[in-house]
């Protein structure tokens, strides 16, 4: 029985492990141009984002969306290039913005 248990419990980090997204970072983004769209915003880049494209997607329904705006919008205004913290996963030609960080 405490065979079984400990069995079920490493399967279950395991398996929990797995489903987390991973991220990586795209740094020296310029933005071209920003989208609004009402359930997300688009934004045009200077940089492959690793899908086939220049573009880069942040969902309203990211907790930060409020402050990534903000940075996207500042950052374009000020033609200052940014980083992105991204999600490895591709949604069609566009991938989704986690958060980011402006310096080097």
């Amino acid at each position: 029985m405490k065979r079984f248990i400990k069995t079920t419990v490493l399967a279950a980090a395991f398996l929990v492990a797995g489903a987390a997204q991973a991220n990586h970072e795209v740094n020296g983004v310029m933005i071209n141009r920003v989208y609004i769209d009402p359930s997300d915003i688009v934004v045009l880049t200077n940089t492959d984002n690793g899908c086939g494209s220049p573009f880069f997607h942040l969902s309203r329904g990211n907790v930060n969306f409020k402050e990534m705006f903000a940075f996207i919008f500042l950052a374009y205004k000020n033609q200052t290039p940014i980083n992105f913290e991204v999600l490895d996963v591709c949604n069609g030609d566009r991938i989704e913005i986690s958060h980011g960080s402006m310096g080097e």
